[in-house]
């Protein structure tokens, strides 16, 4: 194998990032059979019988990957070059579009483990750590065509001629151009993959039927009142970029149809929301100013995942709140010392998850 190896690494011209990918690679084949058939495929391209042609080990490294993971590696792609990237924004890109298997670990913590086996594989570099947890990342410009490569070739990108499917129901426009003509899509109804850039490109009042929305990269000189508009609006995801905050959210008070409701990015002053919530996620909000008087409130609010939301030591229920609440999770709420609970609060509540307070 020692000889095996030597042989590859020569023909890899003493470029590091062929290198590093290629022992990436053999670290994941078991025995000397696989490691010759890694020799193998590689020597069908070598130049002139003198080298690899450093494309040719990493589009073996990405078909060596899982389906998965090639679609986690295919997000790399959405950022500009040498851009850091922060891990949370992978991690949620890759829950919202749903290729995370479910089962018994937190799909969190699933797609964090494919960021872990990328970084494995030297396809990802770490760029920074916070208690021997990567938080920060980023990808080298090669494997960044890559990622955009393969994501054309199995056509998440968003057509020219897109905008003339006035009968399309369903669009992710992840890798896709300004989407200025977007408002013919008057049959739309999930809308995913949205960057706040893009946004401004947008006459959301065209999209009458759109009932699902999930933004990215929003920052708080975006605006985004016009969501609003959107009047069948039943579920929505928006994820601030790195660790922005929000622009003014009082808009979502307007949407009288939002049922479902995903908000990461801090937020200065925590909106009204209209009664008709069933579902919230709030992450790393770092709100100061007790959240619970308000979200109480909500008649018919059902789950609420806390993560991140609150930076202050108490929080109150006031008597009679949450009163349809059946799921709670409170999680790295870090300052919380105190919980005040009035009467009769939470009377439906049967999973209830407290962690890292």
């Amino acid at each position: 194998m020692e000889s095996l190896a030597k042989d590859m690494v020569e023909k890899c011209r003493g470029l590091p990032l062929a290198i590093v990918v290629l022992s990436g690679l053999l670290s994941h084949k078991k025995g000397l059979d696989e490691w010759q058939k890694v020799k193998d495929h590689l020597w069908k391209n070598i130049i002139e019988d003198k080298y690899i042609e450093v494309s040719n080990i990493l589009s073996l490294s990405y078909s060596d990957l899982s389906t998965a993971l090639k679609q986690c590696f295919q997000y790399f792609g959405i950022f500009p070059e040498d851009k850091v990237v922060d891990a949370e924004n992978i991690i949620w890109l890759s829950m919202d579009e749903g290729f995370i298997p479910r089962g018994e670990e937190r799909m969190e913590d699933v797609a964090e483990g494919f960021l872990n086996e990328l970084i494995r594989r030297s396809l990802i570099q770490v760029v920074d750590t916070v208690w021997e947890k990567f938080t920060e990342c980023r990808v080298h410009d090669l494997l960044r065509d890559l990622a955009i490569q393969k994501a054309l070739e199995i056509l998440l990108r968003t057509t020219p001629e897109t905008a003339d499917l006035i009968n399309l129901r369903h669009l992710d426009s992840l890798y896709s151009k300004p989407l200025k003509r977007l408002s013919k899509l008057t049959s739309l109804q999930v809308l995913k993959g949205v960057l706040c850039d893009q946004w401004k490109d947008v006459e959301p009042v065209d999209l009458v039927n759109l009932r699902e929305l999930t933004m990215h990269d929003i920052t708080k000189t975006c605006s985004l009142n016009n969501i609003s508009s959107l009047k069948n609006l039943s579920t929505t995801r928006l994820f601030c970029e790195g660790y922005e905050s929000f622009p003014s959210l009082e808009f979502l008070n307007c949407c009288e149809k939002l049922q479902k409701l995903w908000l990461k990015g801090r937020i200065e002053k925590l909106p009204l929301f209209p009664n008709s919530i069933t579902m919230m996620f709030l992450r790393n909000s770092k709100l100061r100013e007790d959240l619970m008087p308000i979200l109480g409130m909500l008649p018919n609010l059902r789950n609420l995942i806390l993560y991140g939301a609150y930076e202050g030591k108490e929080i109150m229920c006031n008597d009679n709140s949450f009163s349809q609440l059946k799921f709670l999770c409170l999680d790295q709420l870090s300052n919380l010392k105190i919980w005040h609970l009035g009467t009769n609060v939470m009377p439906l509540i049967n999973d209830l998850h407290i962690k890292n307070c």
